[in-house]
């Protein structure tokens, strides 16, 4: 079954009742202010990713107010979507240390998939400092399989997939693609995007040819 996303239902509002989006925009702005930190969540979402034909102009520094906002009062999708934004140099010079101390309180204190899956591989790609290479990569891995039990995430799930096959682990690689293929059915495939559509059969596939081979 699809999800339908906040944004989602912002854009449907907006359609149905000839709202224009900066209307609703202000008003999740002032429920954010208001003390609302899923609001705040939800008006930084829509500064990130822009809903220009909607009326609504992407502002990163905005979009960092609002993140910061939700973050700081217990939004912790938030603290994710800033780290990302600190990681990635949206808007904002590129601070790893930053992103770290973000999906850290993201993943270890708000649970969040995305914010354990994003440190998983801020430490697997060797970006966290004062750490040995071994101990960076049994951290990230600990991190990465947290997601891929919280939602489970198709990305965290399908890389554990990957990694366990390449250590010739198959029970434990065909568990992994099992889980990423649930989850692409229902959150990475309603995203619409080809590439996405054609990882997600690939998954399937790894974990049907596992399942015979296990027989």
């Amino acid at each position: 079954m699809k999800k339908i996303t906040v944004f989602g239902l912002m854009l449907i509002s907006a359609l149905a009742i000839d709202n224009p989006m900066a209307d609703i925009l202000k008003d999740y702005e002032n429920k954010c202010n208001a003390g609302d930190e899923m609001a705040c969540g939800v008006a930084g979402g829509v500064y990130d990713f822009a809903f220009e034909a909607y009326g609504v102009k992407q502002d990163y520094g905005k979009a960092m107010k609002f993140y910061k906002k939700g973050c700081d009062n217990g939004n912790y999708r938030s603290c994710n979507n800033l780290g990302f934004m600190y990681e990635n140099e949206k808007g904002v010079k590129r601070d790893y240390k930053k992103a770290f101390e973000l999906y850290t309180k993201s993943c270890d204190i708000g649970n969040d998939a995305l914010g354990c899956r994003n440190l998983g591989f801020l430490y697997i790609n060797k970006h966290v400092s004062g750490i040995n290479e071994k101990q960076a990569f049994l951290e990230g891995i600990g991190r990465v399989k947290k997601s891929c039990d919280i939602t489970p995430d198709f990305t965290a799930c399908r890389f554990l997939g990957d990694v366990y096959l390449e250590l010739n682990e198959k029970n434990d690689a065909m568990k992994y693609y099992q889980r990423a293929c649930t989850a692409g059915a229902t959150d990475n495939v309603v995203q619409s995007f080809e590439e996405g559509v054609k990882l997600w059969q690939l998954t399937c596939g790894m974990y049907e040819l596992l399942k015979q081979g296990s027989r």
